[in-house]
C-alpha cells in the first residue's frame, strides 16, 4: 500500500525523532499490541532487508509516554487492519474453490468435487475416475485422476487415507461407502425379487426410464421386506438427466459382480448378436404359440370348447378374470405339462396382471362383431333386429330361438361359440344384453334387463357329469338306429353313386360298365366295374336284390329300371310329336347336314315339347338320359332310334352302341392326326412349308421396306404423314381408301409416280395397298399410316369431356357464334385448357393442312359440330324472340344485361343447394357402405384402385358404386359434389376423406413436438434400419406423440400398396432420403 511505502521511506526520520521502547520480555501486551501482532501473515510474507542499519528501530527498553499515539503509528495500525481484512477475504474465496482448505478428509473433498462437476459421486466415478472400467484405481491411475479432476491437496496423503497404501487400490466404496452400499443392496434385491437388471428398462422406448417407472418396477423389492432406499438408488444409478438407461443397468451388474466391462463390439458382432437374438425370439414365440394351441386343444378335448374349459377350470368363481396363480392351478388340475410361462407371456402384456376370456379365445370378439354386422345388414341396426326378433320371453332367449335369429340374419359361422360365451351359467338361456348391452338397454329398458338377469340367476345349469365312452356310444347308436323296414337299398345306393360320378346312370353304364356296348354284362365284369367306382357294399345282396341268378348276366334294366320307365313315359306322352321335333330340327340344320348322323335338337324346342305333353318327371334328368355324351343337346339320331324301336330297353342299347361307335371314330381321327407320316411325305411337306415361309417372309420384308420408303417420301414432301393424308391421299375426307384405284390417284397427287408409266404405278399401288390395308378391314385409313394422330384426336375428345363435360360444350365455348370454324390460336388455347399440349402441332397440321389459320370443327367430329351449331342457333333464336317480346311490351329497361354479382344468391343459391342435396346424400351413403365393407375409406381406395395415392376420374369413381352394389344412375349427381382438382377434374383420397389430411398434418406437428425433428423420430423408431414401420411400431409412435386423430386410418393411407408396412418416405421423403 502507499501508506506502507511512505512509512518505510520516512522510517528513519520518524524513529530518530521518536524513541520507541520495546516492552520487556515476558511483559503483558495491551489490546493494541494484540491487534498489531495479528498481522503475522503480512510480517511473515514481507522480506527483511539484510542491509538495514543496526540502529534502525527502537533501541532503548524505555519508551516515551505518548509512543502509541503518534501519527505514524496510527497510520501503520490502520494499514495493517486493511491488510488483515483483505487477507481474510482472499482466504475465504480460496476456501470456496479449493476443498483441501476446508474439508476434514480427502474422501469428503473428492466427493465434493465429483458432485460439483458431474452431479453425483457415482456418475463422477464412472466418467472421470474409473477410466479403465475395472471398478478399482491403482496408484498411478489414482494420482492422474485426482490431478485431472482438480484436486488441490496432497494426493499421496489422499491415497493413504483411502486405504491405497495397505490394499494397493481404491474403490468407489472407499470414496462414498453409502452410495456403494445402496447400489449393492438394490442390485441384490432386484435380482432376487424381480429379474435380471436389463429387464428394468425392457419394453420402453429408447431403453430408458424415469422415476415413476423405476419406482413401479422396483416396488417388489420393498414389498418383499427389503430395506432399500429407492430414491437414493435412483439418484446414484441414473447417469442421464433424470433417466436410468440400459448402460446404467449393465454398469451396476458389472460393478456389484466385480466383472470388468467387456470391450466394445464391432458392427459385425452386433449384427450377429441381433440376428441370433431375433432367431431365439422367433423360436421362443413359435414355442409359446404351440404351447397355447396345445392348451386350447386340451380344453376343447376335455370340455368341448375353450369357453367351457375357462368357466369350469380356470374361472370357477365367474369373476371374468384370473390371476397367474389361478391359471397355474387350473392348468395343473388338467394335467397340462407345457410351458405355462410362455402361454402367459403370449397372452398378456408385461404390465397386465389378469387374464380374461377374450384374450384366451379372441374368436368370441369376432363372433360378436359378426353378429352385430349381420344384424345391421339384415335389419339396419341391432335395435331393429331385437325388436323384430320373435321370442316370447324377450330379452331372455333360448338356444333354439337364438339359432333361428342367426339363420334369419344369415350368420352361420361362430354362432355356437357366441351363444356359449353369452351363456355364462350354462343354463341354455341368455339375455340379449350379453350380445349388445347398449342396444338391449334402448329396446327393453334397464328394469326389464334387471328382471331378466334375476331370472337367469335363479336358473340351475343341467348336470355336466362326464359320460364314459360306452355311455356316449350307446346314446349315439340309439340316435342313429333305424328300423329294419327303412334300411337302404344296395341297388339304389349303387345307382346314386353312379349318378354322383357321371350325372346319369345311362352315361355311367356306357362309360364305366358296358364300355364295348354289348348290352349285357357277366357278373364278374359287373363287379369289376363297380369296384373301380369304389362301391364297398355287399355284392351278394346287391345281386339278390336285382333278382338275378348267380350265373346270370345283367342288363341295364336290371340295374336301373327307373330310367327305362322315365324314357317309356316320355315316349308314350310325346307320341308322334317326336317325329315332328326330328323333322323341325333337320329342317333348321339345312340341307348340308346328314340325317343319318343326326343333327342337334334345339334345347328350347325340346323343353317346349315336354311342357306341351305335361311331362311329370325331372326334365333335366330325362335330357341326361338321352344325351350320353353330355354334349349339351340331344341328337335327332337318338330320338329316331327311340321312336322306331318298340322296346325302350333295346332303344337304349342301340343308341348307346351308336354313341360308342362315334367315340371310336373320333379316337381314330385323333390318332391319325398325331401319327407320323412316312419319311418322304414328311420331308416333302416340310420343304413346302419352308418354301412358303420364306416367300411370306420375303414378301413381308419387301412390303415393310416399301411402306417405310413411302412414308419417308410423304414426310419429306409434306412435313408429316397426317398433312399428306389430308392434301394428297384423302382430300375428300372420306376417312379411308377402299381400293388401289383411289390409292393411284393419291400417289399421283403426292408425286409418287415411279418410272415405267401406268403399269409400274399400278404395280406399286397394288403392292402398297396389300401391305397397308389390314386383312380385318380391307381398307387403308390414317390409323394404318399414322396411328398417333387418330389417337391424339380421340384424346382431345376425352379431355374435352373431362374439362367441359362434353365435346359439344367445348365447341360452343370456343365457337359462340356457331360458325363451325375457329382460329388456330383458339384451337391451341382449347388444347392448353384441356391439358393436351404435347400434340398441338401434329393436330394443327392434320386439321389445317393448307395453313389457313382456321380449324373446321367438323374435321374433329362432324356430328358434334352440327349439334353445336344447332344449339347456338336455337339459343340465338330464343334470345331474339325474347327481345322482340320485351320490345312489344314496351319493357326496354328490362333489356339491359344485369351485372353479375360473382356469387349465387337468393333463389339461385337455394336452387343450387337443393340440387346439391341428393348428390351429398349419395356421397354419404357411398362412404358409409365402403367403410362398412372395408373398415376405412383408405382401405377401400387401395382395394379398388391398388394405390392410395392414385387420382381417379369419373370412371374410377364408378368402380366404388360397383364395389358396394349401388345404382350407377346416382353417379352423375355424386360426382358433381365430391371435391376435385380444379384443372384436371380428378379425385384424390385426401379430398374424398378430408380427415386423412388433417390427421397427417397433426402427426407431423406432434412428431416435431415429441422428438424434436422428423429425423430424430426416424432414428429412434426405425430400429432395424429398414426405413419401414409395421402397424405395431406405427401405432406405438402415434401413442408416443399423443396423436388425437385416427391412427389406423392414417396407416391405411400411408400403406399405399397394402404391404402391411409404411415406408418412412411416405411421411417425409426429404428426411428419409437424408
Amino acid at each position: 500500500s502507499s501508506d506502507l511505502s511512505a512509512f518505510w521511506a520516512l522510517g528513519g526520520v520518524a524513529l530518530s525523532l521518536c524513541r520507541v521502547q520495546a516492552p520487556p520480555k515476558g511483559a503483558a501486551m495491551s489490546d493494541a499490541d494484540d491487534d498489531a501482532d495479528d498481522g503475522d501473515g503480512f510480517l511473515q510474507d514481507t522480506p527483511i532487508k539484510k542491509d538495514m542499519p543496526a540502529d534502525h528501530g527502537p533501541r532503548d527498553k524505555e519508551g516515551m509516554a505518548y509512543e502509541r499515539h503518534t501519527t505514524s503509528y496510527v497510520r501503520l495500525a490502520a494499514t495493517m487492519q486493511d491488510l488483515r481484512r483483505t487477507k481474510a477475504e482472499q482466504t475465504e474465496k480460496l476456501n470456496a474453490t479449493d476443498p483441501n482448505l476446508r474439508f476434514g478428509s480427502a474422501a469428503e473433498a473428492i466427493r465434493f468435487i465429483l458432485r460439483s462437476r458431474y452431479g453425483s459421486v457415482v456418475k463422477g466415478w464412472r466418467i472421470a475416475m474409473d477410466v479403465r472400467g475395472v471398478h478399482i484405481l491403482t496408484a498411478n491411475d489414482f494420482f492422474k485422476v485426482l490431478r485431472k479432476i482438480g484436486y488441490g491437496g496432497d494426493v499421496k496423503q489422499a491415497w493413504n487415507e483411502l486405504g491405497g497404501e495397505s490394499r494397493g487400490k481404491v474403490t468407489l466404496a472407499d470414496i462414498d461407502p453409502r452410495a456403494a452400499q445402496v447400489l449393492a443392496d438394490y442390485y441384490r434385491g432386484f435380482r432376487e425379487h424381480v429379474n435380471q437388471m436389463p429387464k428394468l428398462v425392457a419394453g420402453v422406448d429408447a431403453k430408458r426410464i424415469g422415476w415413476d417407472i423405476f419406482f413401479e418396477r422396483s416396488t417388489p423389492i420393498t414389498l418383499a421386506g427389503e430395506t432399500v432406499d429407492l430414491q437414493a438408488a435412483f439418484n446414484n444409478l441414473q447417469s442421464g438427466d433424470g433417466y436410468v438407461t440400459e448402460d446404467d443397468c449393465l454398469w451396476l451388474e458389472y460393478f456389484v459382480e466385480r466383472k470388468p466391462r467387456p470391450p466394445p463390439k464391432s458392427e459385425k458382432q452386433i449384427e450377429e448378436e441381433l440376428r441370433v437374438q431375433e432367431l431365439q425370439d422367433h423360436k421362443k414365440k413359435i414355442s409359446r404359440q404351440q404351447a397355447l394351441r396345445d392348451f386350447k386343444e386340451l380344453l376343447k378335448h376335455r370340455f368341448g370348447s375353450v369357453v367351457a374349459g375357462w368357466r369350469r377350470v380356470l374361472d370357477q368363481d365367474g369373476e371374468g378374470q384370473v390371476t397367474w396363480q389361478m391359471f397355474q392351478e387350473g392348468a395343473k388340475s388338467l394335467g397340462f405339462k407345457g410351458d405355462l410361462d410362455g402361454i402367459w407371456e403370449e397372452l398378456l402384456e408385461e404390465e397386465d396382471e389378469f387374464l380374461v376370456l377374450e384374450q384366451l379365445e379372441p374368436n368370441v370378439l369376432q363372433a360378436k362383431a359378426s353378429f352385430i354386422d349381420a344384424c345391421v345388414d339384415r335389419f339396419g341396426s341391432v335395435d331393429q333386429a331385437f325388436v323384430a326378433f320373435d321370442a316370447p320371453q324377450k330379452p331372455l332367449v333360448s338356444q333354439q330361438e337364438y339359432n333361428l335369429l342367426c339363420v334369419e340374419i344369415n350368420m352361420e359361422k361362430s354362432r355356437k361359440l357366441l351363444f356359449e360365451y353369452a351363456d355364462r351359467k350354462g343354463v341354455d338361456m341368455i339375455s340379449l344384453e350379453a350380445l349388445d348391452k347398449e342396444a338391449a338397454t334402448r329396446v327393453f329398458g334397464g328394469p326389464a334387463l334387471a328382471v331378466a338377469q334375476d331370472q337367469l340367476g335363479g336358473m340351475e345349469p343341467p348336470s355336466r357329469a362326464r359320460k364314459s365312452l360306452l355311455q356316449r356310444a350307446a346314446e349315439q347308436s340309439e340316435k342313429t338306429r333305424k328300423p329294419m323296414d327303412t334300411s337302404s337299398s344296395n341297388r339304389k345306393e349303387l345307382v346314386q353313386m353312379l349318378e354322383d360320378k357321371f350325372r346319369s346312370p345311362i352315361r355311367a353304364w356306357a362309360l364305366l360298365l358296358d364300355v364295348h356296348a354289348k348290352g349285357k354284362l357277366k357278373r364278374k365284369e359287373f363287379l369289376t366295374g363297380i369296384s373301380v367306382l369304389g362301391y364297398t357294399g355287399n355284392t351278394s345282396k346287391l345281386w339278390e336284390e336285382m333278382d338275378l341268378k348267380p350265373k346270370s348276366s345283367i342288363r341295364f334294366k336290371d340295374l336301373c329300371p327307373e330310367c327305362v320307365d322315365e324314357i317309356r313315359e316320355f315316349k308314350l306322352l310325346a307320341g308322334k310329336k317326336i317325329v315332328g321335333l326330328i323333322q323341325a330340327s333337320e329342317a333348321a340344320a339345312g340341307p348340308g347336314k346328314s340325317k343319318k348322323a343326326g343333327v342337334p335338337v334345339d334345347n328350347d324346342e325340346f323343353f317346349k315339347l315336354l311342357d306341351a305333353i305335361d311331362y311329370p318327371g325331372d326334365e333335366g334328368r330325362l335330357m341326361l338320359h338321352l344325351d350320353p355324351g353330355e354334349s349339351g343337346h340331344i341328337s335327332t339320331r337318338t330320338l329316331r332310334i327311340l321312336n322306331d324301336q318298340k322296346n325302350e330297353e333295346k332303344a337304349i342299347t342301340q343308341y348307346l352302341k351308336k354313341f360308342r361307335d362315334a367315340q371310336k371314330t373320333q379316337l381314330e381321327q385323333k390318332i391319325a392326326a398325331v401319327v407320323v407320316p412316312p419319311k418322304k411325305e414328311l420331308i416333302a411337306k416340310q420343304d413346302k412349308l419352308l418354301q412358303t415361309g420364306r416367300e411370306e417372309r420375303k414378301s413381308k420384308i419387301e412390303g415393310a421396306a416399301a411402306k417405310t420408303e413411302f412414308l419417308k417420301a410423304l414426310n419429306e414432301k409434306f412435313g408429316s404423314v397426317a398433312k399428306a393424308w389430308r392434301l394428297a391421299l384423302d382430300p375428300e375426307n372420306a376417312k379411308s381408301i377402299e381400293n388401289s384405284d383411289k390409292l393411284i390417284k393419291g400417289l399421283k397427287r403426292a408425286g409418287q409416280v415411279p418410272e415405267g408409266g401406268d403399269s409400274a404405278l399400278r404395280k406399286k399401288a397394288e403392292q402398297l395397298f396389300e401391305v397397308l390395308a389390314p386383312q380385318e378391314t380391307g381398307v387403308i385409313s390414317l390409323e394404318d399410316l399414322d396411328p398417333l394422330t387418330p389417337e391424339m384426336m380421340e384424346k382431345l375428345k376425352d379431355h374435352c369431356e373431362l374439362r367441359f363435360g362434353s365435346v359439344q360444350e367445348a365447341f360452343e365455348h370456343y365457337d359462340p357464334e356457331g360458325t363451325g370454324i375457329i382460329s388456330k390460336t383458339a384451337f391451341k388455347a382449347m388444347c392448353q385448357e384441356v391439358q393436351l399440349i404435347q400434340a398441338v402441332h401434329r393436330l394443327c397440321d392434320f386439321l389445317d393442312p393448307k395453313g389457313t389459320d382456321n380449324i373446321v370443327l367438323a374435321h374433329i367430329d362432324a356430328d358434334v359440330a352440327l349439334d353445336a351449331r344447332k344449339a347456338v342457333e336455337a339459343r340465338e333464336a330464343a334470345k331474339k324472340a325474347h327481345l322482340d317480346e320485351m320490345k312489344a311490351k314496351g319493357l326496354h329497361h328490362m333489356l339491359a344485361e344485369t351485372k353479375p354479382l360473382g356469387v349465387a344468391c337468393g333463389v339461385e343459391h337455394a336452387a343450387q343447394e337443393r340440387a346439391k342435396k341428393p348428390g351429398l346424400q349419395t356421397v354419404a351413403e357411398l362412404k358409409s357402405k365402403l367403410i362398412r365393407k372395408h373398415g376405412t375409406l383408405a382401405r377401400a381406395w387401395r382395394h379398388v384402385h391398388k394405390n392410395t395415392r392414385k387420382d381417379i376420374s369419373k370412371d374410377g369413381f364408378l368402380l366404388f358404386f360397383k364395389e358396394v352394389g349401388m345404382d350407377k344412375k346416382q353417379l352423375d349427381v355424386a360426382w358433381e359434389e365430391v371435391p376435385k382438382s380444379e384443372k384436371r377434374q380428378r379425385l384424390i383420397l385426401a379430398k374424398f376423406d378430408p380427415g386423412i389430411a388433417e390427421d397427417f398434418k397433426e402427426l407431423r406437428a406432434k412428431i416435431d413436438q415429441r422428438f424434436g425433428s422428423m429425423k430424430a423420430m426416424f432414428l429412434e423408431m426405425d430400429t432395424d434400419g429398414s426405413m419401414k414401420l409395421d402397424a405395431k411400431r406405427f401405432l406405438e409412435m402415434c401413442y408416443e406423440c399423443q396423436l388425437s386423430g385416427n391412427e389406423r386410418r392414417l396407416f391405411d393411407f400411408l400403406d399405399r400398396k397394402d404391404e402391411k408396412v409404411i415406408h418412412l418416405k411416405e411421411i417425409d421423403a426429404k428426411v428419409a432420403k437424408q
